[in-house]
């Protein structure tokens, strides 16, 4: 089992590891008065026993700051995941952004 984990994310507004990308979020959600996030129709592909790919799609509704119309926007997660003593983990995260409607500026 591979025992370390290096995290980079690269997702629409941040790239870095887990740590940067979720103080990122952390200081942009709450300008969002209102925001939902789905995760749906997992696909996991196995190399070997101790590494996994996945692809997932995503669809968020939300209301942007200084909006009173929902802006939705989807496209997929690619995930590279390790197994290791303490589980799987996840070593690297691309957001694929498809579609995004009411995007602010048009």
């Amino acid at each position: 089992m591979a025992q370390q984990v290096a995290n980079t994310f690269e997702t629409y507004d941040a790239v870095g590891n887990r740590e940067e990308v979720c103080a990122a979020l952390a200081e942009a959600m709450p300008a969002l008065p209102m925001k939902q996030h789905f995760i749906t129709n997992v696909d996991i592909e196995f190399d070997g026993p101790d590494l996994a790919r996945v692809r997932a799609m995503f669809y968020n509704p939300m209301i942007l700051p200084g909006s009173t119309e929902v802006s939705e926007c989807g496209g997929y997660y690619h995930h590279e995941f390790v197994r290791t003593e303490d589980g799987w983990k996840s070593t690297h995260l691309v957001e694929e952004p498809l579609w995004f409607l009411n995007r602010p500026g048009g």
